[in-house]
């Protein structure tokens, strides 16, 4: 069974509902599946389609045709609905048929708006953080994606921070008073620049510098024979330092590094070479 509006039908069709079912009948079929309360969520009552959303036939039989019963709420209660536009929801409830809590938006909108309900529905309230409850990536934040073909993804604190704060100026980052990366709770937000968020991990210990030196580095690929053979190479055979680094396999740069005591500071290098990238 097809969804459609107002505006897909064709002229006899239009008639045909015009004599059969006035306004007034629709209207009143409409009312008697919901409870109207000015403050709160209209809860359809109707038939309801697999996403969760209302829908009504217009003619009243099984055989449709059919609308969504929010945008016939819109039209019922508000007015027409032009072309290419969306009935979106200021509430977040898909079964919702409050004239009230609809607005009018094209399909960027609704997707932004989509965003928004699917972020709300993710994190759970305590009386500290606020817990993303989502897709995280490996390095602790959470994520979502943006929505539509090719839409990528967003951190849900950066989005939370633009839904509840305002927009992120271009270049700064996101920061959390807590330290707890999963955290969306706007009040443990703040902005800052690379700087400022470098110094905030650095301040709560999480700035983790590597203090190991020697083949216990992390980055090194030789070790301290290596290392010693190398200079003794260079000291007494005088080999060419393109040798070296071949038969190492490390390149010219790494080479000089531990030739002028860049790296590997701990061998004591004194008299050991002189004229070191003259080859």
């Amino acid at each position: 069974m097809s969804i459609i509006s107002l505006g897909q039908l064709d002229r006899s069709s239009k008639d045909r509902l015009n004599e059969r079912f006035q306004k007034k009948v629709l209207q009143e079929r409409f009312e008697g599946k919901i409870r109207p309360d000015s403050c709160k969520c209209w809860l359809w009552n109707g038939a309801v389609r697999h996403d969760g959303y209302g829908k009504i036939s217009i003619s009243g039989n099984a055989d449709g045709p059919w609308m969504l019963a929010h945008r016939v709420a819109y039209e019922l209660f508000i007015g027409s609905i032009p072309l290419n536009k969306s009935v979106l929801r200021m509430c977040n409830e898909t079964r919702c048929v409050n004239p009230h809590h609809l607005i009018l938006g094209n399909n960027n909108t609704n997707r932004i708006r989509s965003l928004q309900m699917r972020f709300m529905q993710n994190f759970k309230k305590t009386t500290g953080c606020w817990e993303w409850l989502g897709s995280k990536k490996s390095n602790g934040y959470g994520v979502i994606g943006r929505g539509g073909r090719g839409g990528g993804s967003v951190y849900v604190h950066r989005l939370s921070y633009e839904i509840f704060i305002g927009p992120i100026p271009d270049g700064l980052y996101v920061c959390h008073t807590c330290d707890n990366r999963p955290c969306v709770r706007p009040s443990h937000l703040f902005i800052g620049t690379q700087k400022d968020n470098m110094v905030d991990a650095w301040n709560k210990g999480r700035l983790n510098l590597p203090t190991e030196t020697g083949e216990d580095h992390y980055a090194a690929k030789l070790t301290r024979e290596q290392v010693v053979n190398i200079l003794e190479e260079r000291k007494h055979k005088r080999t060419k330092r393109k040798i070296l680094a071949r038969r190492y396999g490390i390149s010219i740069n790494t080479l000089d590094c531990i030739l002028y005591g860049r790296t590997w500071k701990t061998i004591d290098r004194q008299g050991i070479f002189s004229g070191a990238t003259s080859s």
